[in-house]
């Protein structure tokens, strides 16, 4: 049966959850290895793992099971699910951890503090010194009033906005699986392969001449837009050109400056429609492939361990601005097989990144249906069965 929303319960974030500040300093223990759910491991999708030594801090223990919701800077949402943790979980002091009361579903909590209204409560909650570092305070989180469903339905509202994240992160590991394989390849025929060498600008035009008019709306793409693992760039969005780095679809991108280049920030554009020409930072990088390589080939060279070690190498500017010297980079050396083996690694490569793109276009029709439901759900706007 459907549920009304009068059957919804006005209540507070604190009547659902107990906020846990049990806290650790991982350095008494300098040997033993904890799992850091920090600000950065949650940008990067995982934990980090160190040992206490280089732990210099306290840090919070992280519950069995509980919901990190971060209070620094709310208007990016991070709330992180830790289901069954790594040993020794530990958190960072800028997340609150979590654990619903027993009235409360704890799927159905964690999509709860996704919910986009309360993501905009504690925008507006928040405050600081600069704007850069806005933190809410517990009782801003914990005061704020909620309604929640009984909980069959809190149950059945978890299973369905569950069930889409589920296919998002098999779509994920599967796209993360055929790109570890590409770059195996990749590896072994350009990297450890022997072959005579060649410079980079020979093979690959870095920041080609690609016509875009100033005043032309376009797709534009920002520095956060580029992922730090995989190939797919978050959807751009129209604005009009000023000025910028221009590219199409094929083009690898790489930032250029510290850190995003040492965190790993690149993609491979393939989600433009045909013909189109986007725009974005001036702190890219744009590799375009020469004809007798696939486009490929210069994402998987920006994400080559001895291409970024070399690109790192040849910065240069002031501490924390630093940026790659092109010229430099356009002599990175570089093995180039034979043309039957350049053959091969096309038609393998062109199938594996023709898969990670339908994937990726799945899974954001998923996020974006995902995000529909999330506050219909939420607010009993859109009722559901038990």
């Amino acid at each position: 049966m459907a549920t009304t929303t009068t059957e919804w319960k006005k209540t507070t974030l604190g009547e659902c959850f107990a906020l846990e500040n049990t806290t650790v300093d991982p350095a008494e223990e300098p040997r033993d290895v904890y799992s850091l759910y920090s600000i950065p491991g949650y940008d990067a999708g995982a934990p980090e793992s160190l040992v206490g030594a280089d732990i210099k801090s306290n840090k919070f223990v992280v519950p069995n099971p509980s919901v990190l919701f971060s209070k620094l800077n709310p208007s990016t949402p991070r709330v992180w699910s830790v289901r069954d943790p790594l040993s020794n979980a530990i958190c960072s002091t800028e997340f609150f951890p979590l654990t619903p009361k027993s009235e409360v579903d704890y799927t159905f909590g964690y999509y709860l503090l996704l919910n986009p209204s309360v993501t905009r409560e504690m925008s507006s909650s928040a405050s600081g010194t600069s704007g850069s570092h806005q933190r809410i305070r517990p009782s801003d989180l914990l005061s704020l009033t909620v309604r929640i469903p009984p909980l069959p339905i809190q149950q059945s509202i978890g299973a369905v906005l569950s069930s889409l994240d589920n296919k998002l992160e098999l779509l994920r590991r599967q796209n993360e699986t055929l790109e570890q394989i590409a770059q195996t390849i990749f590896n072994e025929w350009f990297v450890k392969s022997g072959n005579a060498v060649v410079p980079l600008h020979e093979i690959v035009e870095i920041n080609p001449s690609t016509p875009l008019k100033k005043g032309t709306r376009a797709a534009y793409f920002d520095m956060k837009a580029l992922p730090t693992k995989g190939s797919w760039p978050e959807r751009p969005i129209e604005l009009i050109f000023s000025s910028g780095s221009k590219f199409q679809n094929g083009d690898a991108l790489l930032a250029r400056i510290t850190p995003c280049l040492e965190n790993g920030k690149a993609a491979l554009v393939q989600c433009l429609p045909d013909g189109a020409v986007a725009w974005g930072s001036t702190e890219f990088i744009v590799m375009r492939t020469k004809p007798t390589l696939p486009p490929a080939f210069g994402y998987l060279l920006a994400r080559s361990e001895p291409f970024r070690d070399f690109a790192i190498r040849v910065m240069s500017g002031t501490s924390g601005r630093q940026r790659v010297q092109v010229d430099m980079l356009a002599n990175y050396e570089i093995a180039l097989p034979t043309k039957d083996v350049i053959s091969k690694f096309s038609h393998v490569t062109e199938t594996i990144f023709a898969k990670i793109k339908n994937n990726s276009q799945q899974g954001e029709t998923l996020a974006a249906l995902r995000d529909v439901l999330l506050p219909q759900l939420m607010s009993g706007e859109l009722s559901i069965n038990t």
